[in-house]
Parts: structure tokens; C-alpha cells; sequence
């Protein structure tokens, strides 16, 4: 087997069991958690209709963990950037 097919073989294998998805919102304060909840309902809505995940939508299991942060965003990981208070500390790389 090809190494670029290895990578679908692997998700095919994985989706004919059940599989749990958890979408995590960092960044979201607690006024805007209404925002992130109509965010996580897009991404599972368009990975439910995307191909092979939509042939195997009735063994995905989405879920989402509400966690509100203390400020909006993330931080940047950069030396003139602030720090974003948020709940899981995400950081972006800046290259």
C-alpha cells in the first residue's frame, strides 16, 4: 500500500466502530457562548455531510463541551502579543 493512501484506510478503519468527536471552544466568554454553541453546530453539521464521514454519521457521536473563558480569543505566540485569559490557554503560533 501507497504511504498516501495509508492515511484514508486508517480513517475508514477507525469510523466502522463508533466514534466520539468532543468540539471545545477556547475563547468563548460566557456572554458568548450562545456564538459558540451555533459554531459547534456548523462544524458538525458540515462534517456530517462530508464524505466518507456522511456515509457513517449513524456510528458518529459529536458532543459539546461548553467552557466559558475568562476573556475572548486566544493568545498569540509572539513577543509583542498580550495574553488572552481563556480557559484551556490556547496559543497560536506565529511564524
Amino acid at each position: 500500500m501507497s504511504k498516501s493512501n495509508t492515511f484514508e484506510t486508517d480513517l475508514l478503519n477507525l469510523i466502522f466502530v463508533n466514534t466520539d468527536i468532543a468540539l471545545i471552544g477556547d475563547g468563548y466568554t460566557d456572554e458568548e457562548m450562545g456564538l459558540f454553541r451555533d459554531h459547534a453546530d456548523q462544524v458538525a453539521d458540515k462534517l456530517l455531510r462530508t464524505e466518507p464521514f456522511a456515509s457513517f454519521e449513524d456510528r458518529i457521536n459529536i458532543v459539546r463541551v461548553d467552557v466559558a473563558s475568562a476573556q475572548s480569543g486566544a493568545s498569540y505566540d509572539c513577543p509583542t502579543c498580550s495574553y488572552v485569559d481563556n480557559a484551556f490557554g490556547s496559543i497560536f503560533a506565529i511564524e
